[in-house]
């Protein structure tokens, strides 16, 4: 029922950067012209002939035969030919729902259902160009692999666990399931649409959606702001690409365009960005990591601040971090320094006879010797978290993925970066 490898994302944590002009044209896979015939039958609009090839560090990409200029156009795909939640109440899955669901949840099974049509299905091209199984993500691994994470990559896991089962158990709840539609509850069946709606879709306009046709919305539990998108979903992520995608009509006919915002020579792999993730977002959601990552950091806790830096806080200066309102993911260290939060906890930490801490943290006018408390605290933090890393990297086995046991020593090397520009006084600290 399908091609069983597909054109699936391959790991890419070796990618250094996107210029990879030595690649293998992939066009004369099946499913590859099976996609591309099934969108040109459907004004899919090809203006640069665009072309799947497998590149050395990042596996499967597209690319073009003709050099690219800003603002030329990629791909113009029909609107009517994403899966959005528009196809979604067009089908039979309508009738079965009882409740309402999330539009992720919605897409997934959609998949499942369309899948198992094989043959008969009208997506049959798109289905085909997907991978099956479904690519391994570090959530996906034994849970007996998954205890051996370090504690901020197994709560990551977990969560990321606990999305799917949630996904799982809301649709069991909530579709009305005759005798001969079981599999579309089946797990196994559910968690491979469930990863590729997590890996693939791409953002739409839900008033966009809604201005179209605002019937069947009792059917959702959130914003119909996903779509998986033929064609486009082959595109991989790279945090310095630059593209601009838009709705546009020709014809009175709605597209979805893509277009470059940079240049590309012939043949050299584009991509897109699935947004600012840090590596670590990339590794347990997508399965790869980029070394290089803009968006990159080191992430700190409090309980870390207090146990490798020398402060210690009385009631007034803890019940005022406390009552601080800060995300668990703004405190961190990265190539610009400690973040404000970081910052600001630092600084409450080391000045306890200081009695309005506010009018100095959100004016950003510390006292003159700050900077250096900041420096060596930095400093003793990331001191503190490269010893983590490295013991990491020793407890994980061997037998675990290669792309865990390459980011955990990518981990140490990210750290000894960042205290090498320390020394060199290229982290910012005004």
């Amino acid at each position: 029922m399908g091609c069983q490898e597909g054109m699936g994302r391959t790991k890419r944590h070796r990618s250094k950067n996107r210029h990879q002009p030595n690649s293998l044209n992939l066009s004369n896979d099946p499913a590859a012209i099976s996609l591309k015939q099934w969108l040109k039958s459907h004004e899919f609009a090809d203006p640069l002939k665009l072309q799947l090839r497998s590149f050395a560090d990042t596996g499967r990409g597209v690319t073009s035969t003709k050099s690219v200029r800003p603002l030329d156009v990629l791909m113009r795909i029909p609107f009517d030919l994403l899966i959005t939640f528009d196809t979604i109440r067009k089908s039979k899955l309508v009738g079965l729902l009882t409740r309402p669901l999330s539009i992720q949840t919605l897409l997934a099974l959609f998949l499942v259902k369309e899948r198992h049509k094989g043959a008969q299905s009208e997506w049959k091209s798109y289905i085909d160009s997907l991978p099956y199984p479904e690519p391994g993500l570090p959530w996906m691994e034994h849970p007996d692999e998954i205890e051996l994470y370090p504690e901020d990559l197994k709560y990551l896991a977990r969560n990321l666990q606990g999305n799917f089962q949630e996904c799982l158990e809301s649709a069991r709840k909530a579709l009305a399931v005759d005798k001969g539609l079981e599999y579309l509850l089946e797990e196994p069946s559910l968690r491979w649409a469930y990863v590729l709606v997590n890996t693939r879709a791409v953002y739409v306009d839900p008033e966009y959606l809604m201005s179209k046709d605002s019937s069947n919305v009792e059917l959702l539990a959130d914003a119909p702001f996903l779509a998986l998108c033929p064609y486009l979903d082959l595109i991989n992520h790279h945090y310095l690409a630059k593209t601009k995608a838009t709705v546009v009509s020709v014809e009175g006919r709605a597209f979805y365009e893509l277009a470059s915002l940079s240049g590309f020579k012939r043949y050299e792999q584009f991509f897109i960005s699935y947004g600012a993730h840090s590596n670590e977002k990339l590794l347990m959601e997508y399965g790869f990591f980029i070394p290089g990552n803009l968006f990159d950091f080191v992430r700190i806790s409090l309980q870390e601040i207090l146990d490798s830096v020398a402060v210690s806080l009385d009631d007034r200066q803890y019940k005022y971090i406390k009552n601080y309102e800060f995300h668990a993911d703004d405190l961190y260290v990265n190539e610009n320094g400690a973040s404000f939060v970081l910052k600001a906890i630092l600084f409450v930490g080391s000045y306890p006879n200081i009695v309005d801490y506010a009018s100095y943290i959100f004016s950003n006018r510390y006292p003159n010797d700050f900077e250096q408390v900041l420096s060596l605290s930095t400093r003793r933090l990331l001191e503190f978290k490269l010893a983590a890393y490295r013991k990491d990297v020793k407890i994980l086995p061997k037998s675990n993925s290669e792309v865990m046991n390459d980011f955990l020593r990518y981990r140490v090397q990210y750290v000894e970066r960042l205290l090498n520009l320390l020394d060199e006084n290229k982290l910012c600290f005004s």
